[in-house]
């Protein structure tokens, strides 16, 4: 961004932020383009119809003032000149209590509609929804309207129109009026004329009735009580929203309560006017107002809004904000979202307080602002965890979804807030809000200078790796004579989906030759979370036995379970690779261990054709979205899935991109980063596999193309800039069991991106495998295939089985012959022992000298953890906790994929 960008996002960017959301809230509701530009106009209109307001009163009174000075000023032009001139109209003006710059309040009209008419033009000029959109007699709301053909030439009606309805309203309003400002605004109005003649319909109509509004404000400040009519028409207006409401029953609960809100706010105005007379405010009028606090609390919304929640969310992972296509450094969204939040906060919100003017406003305004404030404050601090696993363009897997007890205590919290603000307020402790308000400034600058510097020193470390030679020097070494144990963790890889894709694709039964999958395999926790540290440490590790160990924080325990595989084959003299880490470990995990081998592979394997396809639209939304999500997460929690609007922040062309391929989700546009990261690696085994090794090796490779995946192209599965499925979906829809016959049809977006990314991953690995047939070191590798968790309960039918259904495919020495199914119950927690069988004589954990075996799922006790929270597990706790959503559940054997076998269990 240069520094016209910073001005123009700063100016500019708030107001446009502004249009795209009142509009998206109004489609969202009506899905008609041209309602929603009326909705928007009238919206705007009343917004600033206060500014406005105080803009004409400043201008009256200009005018008065000019025409009182006016016989003196003409007197002294007549009479002297030069210097002279000069020094008497400066006394004249000074002994008037008069500056020349106070002309420029005459104008202040002009100056607000100038960045207003910048938003509109920015924002409707180039709306994709208005392109082809009729309303009326208007045929396409995206193009020059051109509904008037006269001798053959063309005529656009609706700038003409504008102009003549902009003159009338300048008529009414001018009368009385000195020439010079009758001339300025038909100047402004002819201005508009060539300005808007060939744009956008759209946008021309938008405009259009914004004079409309203009001409009927200007008619309604003729009559006698205009308040008092304007506020009975809100009253009124309020009342038929209310009886529609209940009448038809047409929003979600968080909707309704939101629009219920704002329909109950529109009675203000009347029930201010009826009881006015009994509402005395203590203050007097021309008492000073306490401005600072006003200015101090924009301040710190600013630096919430702009700089911590954006560092905050860099910083959790910055190469993956980072895109690797320009090179750019992430915070250039931190800046973006810097500027925005300044504009909004610090310079239009101060825009509009001061403008607004009395006291007793200021007043309101300056309570107003210290409870929002607040509430920011106290619902991402303590409201904003537990969301869900997010990708790169801040799309939630859980759709945001919000219990009602969180909400409901989400407002108690914010009550009892509003109680204790409203306290200090009543007893004039202005001064110890504006301490914590300086206090609460100073600790937002630190944490997130502390961000950006930890964004910047991990950008310039992922730059050094990505300029080194290609692929960062990471080998996947083999042995061609010796004992190669290869562990392929895919997280949340849904082990139910496996016989279908077999089917389908049945070429990888062949390449799967001398592979077992195992179909019912059972994981002990639903989320990576509470399943990965069993996979790497065995059943030692499982969420119920580390709860054994209540006396040592659970994030040393986990990892601790990371390094169980490698220190074990490392003592055993095996050459070990590990291929990224997980839970929150780094690579410093396995520092005092020298033979081990670690390397960062996903985002660090480039293939050039690969990154060609990235889709760098989703880096260009962040410039508008780390803002937009920010806010989003300061919001009460009712009305967080609403901002969020499925991951589109009422963007309403990324709205409907994103309701079009729910909605059709064999069409697609782009490709994600997070997911190429990923894939990348896989398509690049074979290059990375190095044969040479004279050691025996053991190689741990994590990967996450299976959990996050991407609408990809059939029947190859590949990553495309544009995908259509629909011939293929069409033709092969319903897909069949290699075990019993059963049908699985793909219902929505998020059960095809799941199967199609799991097959995409099947295919890539199925390469490799011939790669190492071709090259005779597929009978001495012994390959396990395995994931941590399966997939939500609302995909594929399922139930709460889904969660808890892994993956399980293994080939063992030696194992050429046919792709087979054992359909033995099997647990992930088996991994260590199946990799370390036969090979290793004393197979003990390094760590707790405890036996590793595959017993664990024999015992009578098979007590599993489903837990919402998604993050890693934390310093600051010791167990694994049936809270807040949380559950323990028992299986009871048989079939892992059988709801019925799982039973909920009372503990703690």
């Amino acid at each position: 961004m240069n520094l016209f960008d910073i001005i123009y996002t700063i100016i500019i960017g708030p107001l446009k932020l502004l249009f795209e959301v009142i509009y998206t809230l109004a489609y969202y509701m009506c899905s008609s383009p041209g309602l929603s530009i009326i909705a928007l106009s009238l919206v705007m209109n009343f917004l600033v119809l206060p500014l406005y307001a105080k803009a004409d009163k400043m201008q009256e009174e200009q005018n008065n003032i000019e025409k009182k000075l006016h016989r003196g000023v003409e007197h002294i032009k007549k009479t002297f000149k030069g210097d002279e001139r000069y020094m008497m109209l400066q006394t004249y003006y000074r002994q008037n209590n008069y500056k020349p710059t106070d002309a420029l309040k005459g104008s202040i009209s002009l100056l607000l509609e100038i960045p207003f008419f910048m938003a509109a033009y920015a924002f409707l000029s180039n709306l994709n929804v208005l392109k082809g959109a009729s309303f009326g007699p208007i045929s396409n709301l995206g193009a020059p309207d051109q509904m008037l053909t006269l001798f053959g030439i063309t005529l656009n009606v609706l700038p003409i129109l504008m102009t003549l309805i902009n003159i009338v309203s300048s008529y009414i309003y001018t009368k009385g009026l000195p020439v010079k400002a009758k001339v300025q605004l038909y100047v402004m109005a002819g201005l508009f004329l060539v300005l808007l003649y060939d744009s956008p319909a759209g946008l021309v109509f938008y405009w259009t009735l914004n004079n409309l509004f203009s001409l009927v404000k200007n008619i309604f400040y003729k009559l006698k009580n205009p308040k008092l009519v304007l506020s009975i028409l809100s009253s009124l207006v309020s009342a038929l929203g209310l009886m529609f409401i209940v009448i038809k029953h047409p929003f979600t609960f968080n909707q309704t309560v939101l629009v219920i809100a704002v329909l109950i706010a529109m009675q203000l105005p009347v029930l201010f006017y009826l009881f006015k007379d009994k509402i005395k405010l203590k203050q007097k009028e021309d008492k000073p107002v306490d401005s600072k606090v006003f200015v101090i609390s924009t301040i710190a919304m600013a630096l919430l809004t702009g700089l911590l929640i954006p560092t905050q969310l860099i910083n959790s992972s910055p190469t993956e904000f980072m895109n690797t296509v320009t090179m750019e450094n992430p915070l250039v969204y931190v800046l973006s979202s810097f500027s925005l939040a300044l504009g909004t906060f610090v310079v239009w919100c101060n825009v509009f307080y001061n403008l607004l003017g009395g006291n007793k406003v200021k007043r309101i305004l300056n309570y107003l602002i210290v409870i929002v404030l607040f509430v920011f404050v106290v619902d991402y601090f303590f409201f904003g965890n537990n969301t869900g696993t997010m990708t790169v363009d801040l799309r939630f897997d859980n759709a945001l979804e919000t219990e009602t007890k969180v909400v409901i205590n989400n407002l108690y919290v914010l009550i009892a807030m509003l109680s204790f603000i409203s306290l200090l307020w009543c007893f004039k402790k202005n001064n110890l809000i504006r301490l914590a308000e300086s206090v609460l400034i100073i600790v937002l600058l630190i944490i997130s200078c502390l961000n950006v510097y930890s964004i910047n020193n991990e950008v310039k470390a992922y730059k050094r790796i990505l300029n080194n030679e290609h692929n960062s020097g990471i080998r996947l070494n083999l042995s061609k004579d010796k004992e190669n144990v290869v562990v392929l963790f895919m997280d949340q890889q849904f082990g139910k989906l496996i016989p279908y894709i077999f089917n389908e694709l049945s070429y990888l039964q062949e390449q799967y030759s001398g592979f077992t999958y195992y179909p019912n395999t059972l994981s002990y926790g639903s989320a990576t979370r509470a399943g990965a540290a069993a996979v790497y440490g065995g059943y030692e590790y499982t969420p119920y036995n580390m709860n054994k160990r209540s006396d040592e924080n659970l994030k040393d325990k986990t990892f601790e379970a990371l390094k169980v595989m490698p220190v074990l084959f490392d003592e055993n003299n095996f050459d070990v690779t590990v291929f990224d880490v997980t839970l929150g470990a780094t690579d410093s995990l396995f520092a005092e261990y020298e033979d081990i081998t670690v390397y960062n592979s996903m985002g660090n394997v480039r293939v050039p054709e690969l990154l060609e396809m990235k889709d760098v639209s989703d880096y260009d939304r962040l410039f508008r979205n780390v803002f937009s999500y920010s806010i989003m997460k300061c919001m009460p929690k009712f009305a967080q899935q609403i901002f969020y609007n499925y991951g589109a922040y009422l963007s309403i062309d990324r709205y409907l991109e994103i309701t079009e391929q729910d909605n059709n989700f064999n069409i697609n546009n782009g490709v994600k980063s997070i997911y190429m990261d990923s894939y990348q690696v896989l398509y690049s085994l074979s290059d990375l596999t190095q044969l040479n090794n004279e050691e025996k090796t053991f190689t741990i490779i994590y990967n996450l193309a299976t959990h996050d995946g991407d609408i990809l192209q059939e029947p190859e599965y590949e990553p495309r800039k544009f995908v259509d499925n629909t011939i293929y979906e069409k033709n092969n829809g319903v897909r069949k069991s290699i075990i019993d016959d059963s049908e699985l049809i793909l219902t929505s977006k998020n059960e095809a991106r799941v199967y199609q990314s799991n097959a995409a991953t099947f295919i890539q690995i199925g390469k490799w495998l011939d790669y190492l047939k071709e090259n005779d070191v597929y009978d001495n590798t012994r390959i396990i295939l395995v994931s941590d968790h399966g997939v939500g309960s609302e995909m594929y039918d399922g139930g709460i089985s889904n969660y808890f259904d892994a993956a399980l495919m293994v080939k063992d020495f030696n194992s050429n012959g046919n792709f087979s199914i054992d359909y033995s119950l099997m647990s992930n927690a088996d991994t260590p022992f199946i990799a370390s069988k036969d090979i290793i004589e004393d197979i003990s954990n390094p760590f707790t000298g405890n036996l590793i075996t595959d017993e664990g799922k024999n015992d009578d006790d098979k007590i599993l953890f489903y837990t919402v929270d998604k993050s890693d597990p934390k310093a600051n706790e010791n167990i694994y906790r049936a809270v807040e959503g949380n559950k323990w559940y028992e299986f009871n054997g048989g079939n892992v994929s059988d709801n019925e076998n799982y039973e909920e269990l009372d503990i703690g």
